[in-house]
């Protein structure tokens, strides 16, 4: 019997093939490797957090040329004035798909929705899921302490089941995930509701290194999940 692939809601919410995301790691997650991951199906993000609006524009002009696939762009916003600079970037260059690294951007979010983007919330905590969801956020990502703790010291482990349980839009896992088991088998979750965001092994490096072996973790990443895991 053939294997069958795993699609979720995520996948054609984001125009992906499979519901693998690239955590938008500042400084790493650039132009090539999120056109890489882009192109083998799943959703490249891009870390923008350490760039000025300028500098934004030209990463997402350097991106599009190298892929004709979604793309999204994640910025930091623990104060919601932070990101306003970036916006008209955003909109002006048609970038659909916005990351949220840190908070809930409730007050942009019918902006956002009015040029046409889709929102995912990066969360650590039970309440900030139900709170970026009550705001309008399209998909929240239950982000463990495993990611770096930037959003909490719950594990994923604990925190991705939770999450499922407290929302009704997608759930995306995220921290620590760097091997390619589908992560509907890793936490018990219906598939229906999962993705994964894959963050790589923190001891890859120089930069150049990274890429490529990213590159290649994602395309087996993308292989496992099209062949049923």
């Amino acid at each position: 019997m053939a294997a069958r692939t795993l699609r979720t809601p995520i996948c054609d919410l984001f125009g992906i093939d499979v519901p693998v995301i690239l955590a938008g790691m500042g400084g790493v997650s650039m132009a090539p490797l999120v056109a890489a991951v882009s192109n083998a199906g799943g959703l490249g993000v891009m870390g923008a957090a350490n760039l000025s609006p300028d500098d934004l524009r030209e990463e997402i002009r350097k991106t599009k040329a190298l892929t004709k696939k979604p793309f999204a762009v994640d910025l930091l916003a623990p104060l919601p004035h932070m990101i306003v600079p970036y916006l008209p970037i955003l909109y002006e260059e048609e970038v659909r798909i916005f990351v949220a690294g840190l908070a809930v951007p409730e007050q942009h979010v019918a902006a956002m929705k009015a040029h046409g983007m889709k929102i995912m919330v990066m969360t650590g905590k039970v309440k900030h899921a139900v709170r970026a969801e009550r705001a309008g956020a399209d998909v929240v990502a239950a982000q463990g302490t495993e990611a770096g703790g930037h959003t909490g010291e719950i594990g994923t482990l604990a925190l991705v089941p939770q999450v499922v349980d407290a929302v009704k839009i997608p759930v995306v896992a995220a921290g620590g995930i760097v091997d390619y088991d589908p992560p509907a088998k890793s936490y018990s979750l219906p598939p229906e509701r999962a993705a994964c965001l894959t963050d790589g092994p923190s001891n890859m490096a120089p930069f150049a290194q990274m890429n490529t072996h990213l590159g290649k973790h994602v395309h087996q990443v993308a292989r496992a999940f099209r062949e049923g895991g």
